[in-house]
């Protein structure tokens, strides 16, 4: 075979085997660009404080497993991509959270954790407040008195009327804290209005 056919051959085969620049692809615009998502972690320590991070690595490791991990919701799923060697101004209405918004949030997120803490503990409280309630009323209610029954069920009514005023504390410090000590505590550590909202 002549080798200027094999040379003619090859450069046919090169020329077809090399893909041609197609149509413009549809999809997002090169200037935009998906923003990463962003997560916060919480966590309650032993001794009944809230923490937060956004950083996984700040968890302790003995509450890795327990901790909280919320997503930071931008209202937007795009950002413009920043042109080289200018510097461009967020717009008024950006959805991306700015770092004191971002911290100003998580503040919001740990009082609002106390907040439905201590909520938790009234509820709890009260409920076994009316249990022992009715626990009480069924003991005396065989007797028609605590003082005509017998010496075991004056016991129990007495270990259950001691029941009910230790419940009655936890009520009544609950209601303090969520009615006086955590306004006032977070008005004085400037957390912003809404933390009380569920």
């Amino acid at each position: 075979m002549n080798l200027k056919i094999i040379i003619a051959f090859l450069l046919i085969f090169i020329a077809l085997a090399v893909p041609k620049p197609g149509p413009a692809q549809t999809g997002p615009a090169p200037e935009q660009r998906a923003l990463p998502d962003r997560f916060v972690y919480q966590w309650t320590d032993t001794n009944g404080v809230v923490h937060m991070t956004d950083d996984p690595s700040q968890v302790p490791k003995k509450y890795r497993n327990k901790s909280l991990k919320k997503k930071v919701e931008p209202s937007s799923e795009v950002a413009p991509e920043q042109p080289q060697g200018q510097t461009v101004e967020p717009s008024k209405g950006s959805a991306v959270p700015t770092d004191q918004e971002f911290e100003q949030q998580l503040r919001r997120d740990e009082w609002q954790q106390r907040y439905l803490d201590w909520k938790d503990k009234l509820q709890r409280s009260e409920q076994r407040q009316q249990s022992l309630q009715q626990r009480r009323a069924d003991l005396i209610t065989q007797w028609g008195s605590a003082a005509v029954a017998p010496p075991a069920v004056r016991e129990e009514v007495g270990r259950v009327d001691q029941d009910l005023q230790n419940t009655q504390v936890e009520i009544d410090e609950a209601r303090h804290m969520l009615d006086d000590v955590l306004p006032d505590e977070a008005r004085k550590a400037g957390v912003s209005p809404g933390w009380q909202r569920e």
